[in-house]
């Protein structure tokens, strides 16, 4: 142990008998299931809970860290004259120095405490090490396979915590990633209960996708959801045909046309005004640009479509220079409103719609 560490320790140790025999080592848990029953998420937070308790106590934790740090520093001294870097060049993690973290307090009912908890106390883990065996009964050591249970947690609270960031962003168009990245992180969970490394949280996985699952119901095939996922450039209509069953694909057919032909109305009408001319019908079918099947039948009673409409939505949905994800949706569309006008309209309405605020906070501030 550091030589300041050791000293605090002694000294502690004259005053509390009980503090002599703190350090003694105790034999670990042998599997990452025998790790979770020790339950690791309570030991860290009783260790943070001991840090915070007083001035004192906060003071004794830096001075461990400043005794890592100082230790630290020596090290990389060594690194760099043996690697013949300068003092500028990039080391590797375990030579940095550690910031004082404040040391967050886990909430029961609110997982994204327990994330930030688990975050600060893997990045202070070595100090936190330190002081529980200096300071704590040995029945609050984390040993090596209960860091690891923990970091196993924080990888599959993170992604939860990323959208929810993003979903609560305020004046961000949301509503087009709503139901795409519910559908992403069930995707992921799963993926995650098939891993071997993750098979000792099968039970907590899916627990996770069944309540995701149940959050999102039926709004997923909701007419709002369809309308902001096909204005999504990278998005359109193909993420439907991917993610949703069959039997699903002609009731969201029929809404998006239905819509279009609202805003194909619009559009004629204010290009009649423009440049006179007749309006040109035909017996396209719609439905054909929906699907990459060719269709055989003719469109339903009503949804005849005009040329203007079909040409635009053939040239949207078959466009081969997509964006990514990332895409600034509202800079897409000014771009592109000469080119896609009926769309465009379909956009202004569509695209400022947020996901329902409260649904995104009960879902991501319980943990069952």
């Amino acid at each position: 142990m550091l030589k300041q560490c050791s000293c605090v320790a002694t000294e502690e140790a004259a005053l509390d008998p009980d503090l002599a025999i703190s350090g003694a080592s105790i034999s670990g848990p042998a599997t990452l299931s025998e790790a979770l029953s020790k339950d690791p998420m309570a030991k860290l937070q009783y260790c943070g809970n001991d840090v915070r308790v007083s001035q004192l106590k906060h003071h004794k934790f830096r001075q461990i860290i400043e005794a890592i740090n100082g230790e630290r520093a020596r090290k990389a001294e060594l690194y760099i004259l043996r690697n013949g870097l300068s003092p500028q060049d990039k080391l590797p993690q375990h030579l940095m120095p550690l910031k004082d973290l404040m040391l967050y307090r886990h909430i029961v009912n609110r997982w994204g405490t327990a994330l930030a908890m688990i975050g600060c106390g893997t990045y202070l883990g070595e100090p936190l090490e330190a002081y529980s065996k200096i300071f704590l009964a040995p029945k609050y050591h984390i040993s090596p396979l209960e860091w690891d249970v923990l970091s196993d947690i924080y990888s599959i609270l993170e992604p939860l915590n990323a959208v929810q960031t993003l979903m609560s962003a305020e004046a961000t168009p949301v509503m087009s990633f709503y139901i795409t990245f519910y559908y992403g992180l069930i995707s992921t969970l799963k993926h995650r209960s098939k891993e071997p490394r993750y098979q000792y949280l099968s039970e907590v996985l899916q627990a996770a996708i069944s309540k995701l699952d149940e959050n999102m119901g039926d709004m997923r095939f909701s007419k709002a959801v369809i309308l902001s996922v096909i204005i999504h450039p990278a998005l359109r209509f193909n993420w439907i045909k991917d993610n949703w069953p069959a039997h699903r694909l002609p009731e969201a057919q029929r809404i998006i046309l239905k819509e279009l032909q609202k805003y194909d109305r619009a559009v004629q009408e204010a290009m009649s005004l423009q440049h006179p001319q007749a309006s040109v019908e035909n017996g396209f079918n719609v439905y054909s640009l929906l699907s990459d099947k060719e269709a055989t039948s003719a469109p339903p009673e009503n949804t005849v479509a005009r040329s203007g409409l079909e040409a635009e939505w053939t040239a949207y949905c078959y466009a081969s220079n997509l964006p990514d994800m990332h895409v600034d949706l509202v800079k897409w569309w000014q771009d592109h409103q000469d080119k896609f006008p009926r769309l465009f309209q379909l956009a202004l309405d569509y695209l400022p719609a947020q996901a329902s605020y409260n649904s995104w906070y009960i879902l991501y501030s319980h943990q069952d």
